[in-house]
């Protein structure tokens, strides 16, 4: 939730991200080219997710295409579905970590209150 997410924190979000995407292909079979695409796309995804929830514009299908070299029919019926999984995982990550932040909260002031009396 900063601007200010340092390197070392990107590169360890996106390998968890690529992670999660990989383990849904599990036993699938693409070409190298296509994987290396995906993995280029990773990064992408996790910026987008990042735009989206800070109400920035996010990437066009076209933009996308042209980004991993691909034409656009291409990027239609090969692309497309893997650029949806991988915003759903950052997503469902954005999510899980603000539930666990509420959670932690939740948990410390009900401690509070119970150390207060």
């Amino acid at each position: 939730y900063s601007e200010n997410t340092c390197w070392e924190h990107q590169v360890e979000i996106t390998q968890w991200g690529w992670s999660a995407f990989a383990a849904q292909l599990d036993g699938k079979k693409m070409a190298g080219k296509t994987q290396e695409r995906l993995r280029a796309l990773i990064w992408l995804a996790a910026q987008d997710v990042k735009s989206e929830l800070a109400g920035r514009e996010v990437y066009q299908y076209k933009e996308l295409a042209g980004l991993v070299g691909v034409s656009e029919k291409n990027w239609s019926e090969t692309f497309t579905r893997h650029w949806l999984t991988m915003r759903a995982i950052f997503l469902r990550l954005d999510q899980a970590s603000l539930l666990s932040v509420s959670e932690s909260r939740s948990e410390q002031v009900a401690f509070n209150l119970y150390a207060l009396n």
